[in-house]
């Protein structure tokens, strides 16, 4: 369950809903948010279709492994597509297909699935500046739409994989080498789960 509050000397309105991206996209484009906490609630619910209650009702249940994390690879993916697509050079869309496909062929059909091309060529032909143009790009690879790719590979290419093995290479990219790392197939006792978290807890 996700709940966002919104306030304002002649405004108060809360959403409850789980993962509401739309309309945490729209009020992005509104407001500027420097900071914010995040409090997951710990009881199961069923009432919506996907959030933290969601997940805590399918652990107690053991209906399925919540031990599973996305491919890191799938994340270098998506930094690869946003470095060239962020770029200040502007390029057409067959350009930026060539590119997509270069890092994975997912990725480019990905772009395909999701009518880049038809949407690129509109967005340069309506854009009369590169802010405006840099905003355009923002605004069509947001979040939602980034949160489809990360599924479309999930689906495609790169299923989730074991959490600790995910979190191992995190660890890894970072230099980090700890004793308590696990290596094995079955889920670590609680302990050592505590202390990964510690860690990550510690980067962020």
């Amino acid at each position: 369950m996700i709940a966002v509050r919104r306030e304002s000397a002649n405004n108060n309105q809360r959403w409850t809903h789980g993962g509401q991206w739309k309309s945490m996209q729209k009020l992005l484009e509104k407001l500027k948010i420097n900071s914010t906490t995040v409090y997951p609630s710990s009881r199961s619910s069923w009432r919506v279709p996907f959030g933290t209650g969601q997940r805590v009702e399918r652990f107690l249940s053991h209906k399925q492994n919540e031990y599973l994390l996305y491919d890191p690879t799938s994340f270098d993916i998506l930094k690869a597509w946003l470095k060239i697509f962020n770029a200040n050079e502007i390029e057409t869309s067959n350009q930026y297909l060539k590119s997509a496909r270069e890092i994975h062929p997912e990725l480019s059909n990905f772009l395909l699935e999701q009518n880049f091309e038809k949407d690129w060529n509109r967005i340069l032909k309506n854009s009369t500046n590169s802010k405006q143009l840099a905003k355009q790009k923002q605004k069509w690879f947001d979040g939602f739409r980034t949160m489809k790719l990360i599924h479309y590979l999930r689906d495609k290419a790169l299923p989730q994989i074991n959490m600790f093995e995910a979190l191992n290479g995190l660890f890894m990219q970072l230099e980090i080498r700890k004793d308590f790392f696990w290596h094995k197939k079955d889920i670590p006792n609680i302990d050592i789960q505590r202390k990964y978290l510690e860690l990550l807890r510690e980067l962020t």
